[in-house]
């Protein structure tokens, strides 16, 4: 019986020690994680049209000279006749973050005719060489710009019907079949700005700034020396704001760099900026003491330049404003970074 009763609780000693071996391998075992994260923004697509013109200015209801309207239509349709002149111009400016085509076209449908081939009309694209419209419609011309570079796209068109040295008596038979006819004239003319992965065509004229929060180390341990310290913002620059959270922090030398007279908050970015050769960038936002000078120039350079800039933010989370400028002083571009998404601690 004795014996019995061992074998029995040598069992229930074995379960125990089975059950409290799966127990322990529960909470004890090798683990390993692997991972990123990423974000990413859409690239832009900033293009403007500039044209100050609008299209009645190529043709009219009515012409007028020293002497006053010489030609005017009767029911309000835009008339040509010998002696009318018109041009028009058209122009669009911008960039992209991506390869972009320009395509600039002209295209003439002429109905103003006579049956044995006579045209009165002339064209010209630079003001100076005319050529009839049949020998104008081809014309086509194609630019492959590259990302970031800074485009000025457009054309401009004249045309005219002389009132001396045509034919006087071919002139009057195309006004007078007018009157049973519509005999008109039609341009199309424009630009169009389509993203291309084709290689670019242009030998590079990028004006346009490119920002990122990818400080390089050298660059980091420069603004050191100054006092900037990076663990203290721990931040995303998204390419149109800063987002995240920046400490409060002070240091003599930096805010001797800034001005200490200037400084009301103690929070601090830096940057990352690279601007095409021939320019300047000036932070416009900041005090007037510190726009005096640019806070990274290009203007004697063959070359684009990178620099890193130190932002002085405010909790009143205002935006803070760049102007990219030309060496000649034009501004090409403005910038504006929000830091209303900004956490300050």
């Amino acid at each position: 019986m004795k014996n019995k009763k061992m074998g029995i609780l040598a069992v229930l000693v074995m379960l125990v020690a089975v059950t409290l071996s799966s127990v322990g391998g529960t909470y004890a075992k090798y683990i390993s994680s692997y991972g990123t994260t990423d974000t990413a923004r859409v690239a832009r697509w900033d293009f403007t049209e500039t044209t100050t013109q609008t299209v009645d200015d190529l043709f009219k209801q009515s012409y007028s000279n020293v002497d006053g309207v010489y030609v005017a239509s009767a029911d309000g349709d835009k008339v040509i006749a010998p002696g009318t002149s018109g041009e028009y111009e058209y122009a669009a400016q911008g960039t992209a973050e991506t390869n972009f085509k320009v395509v600039k076209t002209l295209k003439i449908t002429n109905g103003v005719k006579l049956e044995n081939g006579y045209d009165p009309l002339e064209f010209s694209l630079n003001g100076t060489d005319w050529v009839k419209a049949d020998d104008i419609t081809a014309v086509a011309d194609k630019t492959v710009y590259a990302a970031n570079e800074n485009a000025t796209v457009g054309g401009k068109i004249y045309w005219k019907w002389v009132f001396e040295g045509n034919s006087d008596v071919l002139d009057t038979e195309l006004g007078k079949k007018a009157v049973a006819e519509d005999l008109k004239i039609k341009v199309e003319i424009g630009t169009v700005i389509e993203q291309t992965e084709e290689a670019p065509t242009t030998t590079g004229n990028r004006l346009y700034a490119i920002f990122t929060n990818k400080v390089a180390p050298a660059d980091l341990a420069d603004a050191a020396t100054i006092g900037y310290d990076a663990s203290k913002a721990n931040t995303v620059f998204t390419g149109t704001s800063i987002e995240g959270t920046v400490k409060e922090y002070t240091d003599n030398t930096l805010k001797k760099w800034f001005g200490a007279d200037l400084v009301t908050d103690n929070y601090f970015q830096a940057l990352s900026f690279t601007i095409p050769a021939g320019t300047e960038l000036f932070n416009t936002s900041a005090p007037d003491s510190a726009t005096k000078a640019a806070v990274i120039s290009a203007k004697t350079s063959a070359d684009e330049v990178t620099g890193t800039v130190i932002l002085n933010l405010s909790k009143s989370k205002n935006p803070i404003k760049f102007e990219l400028r030309k060496a000649d002083g034009p501004v090409v571009k403005e910038y504006v970074i929000s830091t209303a998404d900004l956490t300050f601690e």
